[in-house]
């Protein structure tokens, strides 16, 4: 690799070469470190130009400073637990998981937001771990382990269990009256919570593989099904969900979590890393764009593997089952083209270092994004991060496959298996 005065780059691999030509304005102020490996870099003006023999030929803009900053990091409840589902309702962090143990025991608690380090106001044990949450008024709805749970949250110093329903569930989307379930046993089942504290559970539809998360957009359900890939629902009327369509191409799945951004849905596709489908007709959704990961550990597990997603002012989100809950980032403001953007270590922010531990959740509050993290020895809850500047060193060439020796969409049959091995709430 060579740079020359004029800022012009020339690159060859794999039996092709490609020029390339730079801007020299500016300076480069605090980039981090983007090099793997048995790489070259080379740095002109206000650009680094790196060759990995993994990854082939990169180009980094380092004038664009910042990445998440860990504000904050707590155990749920004061006690070591893993969280597994989070929601936010005006400025109140509603999140559950379980305290391991034999039997494991569910938590629930609930967190004021309105101070910068968000407050534990109110807790309540439950018999089961808590997946999933979803909140609605004067009610939290519980996605447990055992059963779906009913909790009056009006005083959120003391939330109170005022109902159950034999629906162990994963998943939960809530619309109106109207809750969603995607159960233990793989079905979408309609839940009508008119009168929260006597819900009826209404139609159930099999689904293909386990239901991991719900989104709701307009009348459309989207559902990320694992293997099943992402499936699109017509809930015009609510309680009798439509299938629309099955999503599942190869580097769609599995469809770990899901985020919506207009006409886009985001996947973390687990070794797949991150992929984009165009949903603008529910219907018939295309693929766009994916992406594969970065990884701290490529000899042992590569690539990282995508468990959960967040879309929020044009850049995804995803965390992965990496070295202490990693979380990357990845622009895209023009979908075809993602871009990385942002990557760093919850672990190294907490002062903790865990070895494939996943990020559950993500949610956004403002300029804040929290993380919800099962580190299995440790038990950090979850990690709340200031994203007022999401970026660090940006990506502006990402590596085309015919510079790249990197295997980013090359499946591996023992990482769903060991995900779900590392994810005990998902058996």
């Amino acid at each position: 690799m060579d740079v020359e005065p004029d800022g012009v780059l020339a690159r060859g691999g794999q039996g092709s070469m490609e020029l390339y030509r730079s801007s020299t304005a500016g300076t480069v102020s605090n980039p981090v470190s983007l090099l793997a490996a048995d790489s070259t870099g080379a740095l002109a003006g206000n650009y680094i130009y790196t060759g990995d023999d993994m990854l082939g030929l990169g180009v980094w803009d380092a004038s664009v400073t910042g990445g998440l900053h860990a504000i904050h990091a707590n155990y749920v409840g004061g006690t070591p637990i893993w969280v597994m589902g989070q929601a936010i309702q005006g400025n109140y962090l509603y999140d559950g998981g379980a305290w391991p143990g034999a039997p494991v025991i569910g938590g629930f608690d609930v967190r004021d937001l309105s101070q910068p380090i968000p407050t534990l106001v109110g807790i309540l044990q439950e018999p089961y771990q808590v997946n999933a949450i979803q909140v609605g008024g004067n009610y939290a709805y519980l996605g447990e382990y055992g059963q779906l749970s009913v909790v009056d949250i009006s005083n959120p110093a003391s939330p109170r269990d005022v109902a159950t329903a034999p629906l162990p569930a994963f998943a939960l989307a809530l619309k109106g009256t109207t809750l969603y379930a995607g159960t233990i046993d793989n079905h979408l089942v309609v839940v009508d919570v008119s009168s929260p504290t006597s819900p009826k559970v209404g139609q159930s539809l099999a689904l293909p593989d386990t239901p991991m998360s719900m989104h709701i957009q307009g009348t459309t359900l989207f559902l990320a099904d694992s293997n099943g890939g992402l499936l699109s629902y017509n809930i015009a009327s609510p309680s009798a969900p439509q299938l629309l369509s099955a999503f599942n191409p190869p580097g769609a799945v599995p469809a770990n979590d899901v985020s919506l951004d207009g006409s886009m849905a985001f996947l973390a596709a687990g070794s797949n890393g991150l992929a984009v489908v165009n949903v603008a007709n529910p219907a018939h959704p295309t693929m766009v764009s994916s992406i594969g990961l970065d990884s701290r550990q490529t000899v042992l597990y590569p690539p990282a593997y995508a468990t959960a997603v967040l879309a929020q002012n044009n850049i995804a989100y995803v965390g992965t089952m990496d070295t202490s809950c990693a979380i990357e980032g990845f622009d895209y403001s023009d979908p075809s083209k993602l871009r990385p953007v942002y990557f760093d270590l919850n672990g190294t922010e907490t002062g903790l270092l865990e070895d494939q531990t996943p990020v559950t959740s993500l949610v956004g509050y403002g300029t804040s994004i929290f993380a919800g993290c099962e580190f299995a020895a440790y038990s950090v809850g979850w990690v709340q991060f200031d994203a007022t500047q999401p970026r660090n060193v940006q990506n502006l060439f990402p590596y085309p496959l015919a510079l790249r020796y990197y295997k980013s969409f090359v499946p591996s049959s023992t990482r769903k298996s060991r995900f779900a091995t590392l994810r005990p709430w998902r058996r």
